[in-house]
This record gives C-alpha cells, sequence and structure tokens, in this order.
C-alpha cells in the first residue's frame, strides 16, 4: 500500500458522512504496515470562510496479510476507537436514525455555537 491508496481509502469513508461539512485528509505517517491520517472537518460560510470550529478524526488504516485492509478512526478527544463498518453497538448509543459519526461531527460543530459570545443588541 501507498501513502495515496491510503489516503483514498480514508477519503471514501469520509466522503460518505456528510454532504454538509468539507473535509480535508492529511497524511500524518507510516510505521511498518500502518499509515496514519488526519481529517478535519469544517463548515466554512460565506460570511466566514475561516470557520471558528473543526472536528478532528484520527485514523489508521493497516495492511492486513491477505492484502486488504483494516480501518480504525477516533474523534478528538475521545480514546474509543471505532472499525469501518462495525463503530458501537447502535441500539445502546444511537442517538437518532443517523450513523454515531454523523451524530459527533454535528454535535461538535453546531455546539460550538453555544460557545461564541453574543453580539450585543444595538439601541
Amino acid at each position: 500500500m501507498s501513502e495515496l491508496k491510503g489516503k483514498k481509502i480514508v477519503q471514501n469513508i469520509v466522503d460518505l458522512w456528510s454532504k454538509v461539512y468539507i473535509n480535508q485528509v492529511f497524511f500524518v505517517n507510516q510505521m511498518g504496515n500502518v499509515w496514519c491520517y488526519e481529517v478535519e472537518f469544517s463548515k466554512p460560510k460565506n460570511q466566514k470562510p475561516i470557520p471558528e470550529g473543526t472536528v478532528k478524526v484520527f485514523f489508521t488504516v493497516m495492511e492486513t496479510a491477505d492484502g486488504g485492509n483494516d480501518v480504525e478512526f477516533n474523534f478528538e478527544n475521545e480514546s474509543l476507537k471505532h472499525k469501518e463498518g462495525n463503530t458501537m453497538r447502535t441500539a445502546k448509543y444511537e442517538v437518532s436514525k443517523k450513523p454515531i459519526w454523523q451524530f459527533l461531527i454535528n454535535f461538535f460543530l453546531k455546539g460550538m455555537d453555544r460557545f461564541r459570545p453574543r453580539k450585543e443588541a444595538q439601541n
């Protein structure tokens, strides 16, 4: 596997996650048959092209002995590792009909609005 092939694997996964948020995939490093990537999600707007909040997801792509790939990922500040196609027990953690990763991205990015200072009303 190459750096570009791993990046394409990660990009194909995150492209399915959201049509609202943009993402960028960055290669971090490689150790043996393990490639590490960082994906940053944001939602720039015309009024604010540089977003105030972003969400990072860290991916590990491991080449298996049979030539396949195993993909794991975790969200920033979270220690729980998810596997592609097998993230969590959905009956316990599913918040809506959306997958948990979609909920987490929305929570982190939309949640940033709660912490922004409010503009004072003009007299």
